[in-house]
């Protein structure tokens, strides 16, 4: 059987989904949710790119705990919003 993991990152929450096709029909099981949200910092609203990596990373983990033979996954985010990166900060 082929498993594939999703990745999920909204405004409020992300999620890992693994699927796969089982007699003809697409199956689905969530493995990870984590809490998600903009903070304010120095007037402005960011988000914590850090513990988003963090739990991308984490949900991977679980997701390959139970489904070893993960053949692919993706990642969706939301399409409006942007992060900035300055070369010699380390956000990670």
């Amino acid at each position: 059987m082929k498993y594939f993991l999703a990745i999920d990152i909204g405004a409020s929450s992300g999620r890992h989904i693994v699927g796969w096709m089982e007699d003809g029909q697409i199956q689905t099981k969530e493995v990870f949710r984590f809490p998600n949200g903009v903070q304010e910092e120095n007037g402005h609203l960011i988000w914590n790119v850090a513990e988003l990596y963090k739990n991308v990373v984490e949900g991977v983990a679980k997701a390959f705990e139970q489904f070893p033979e993960i053949e692919s996954l993706s990642v969706d985010t939301w399409g409006v919003d942007y992060v900035l990166f300055r070369g010699d900060e380390e956000v990670m």
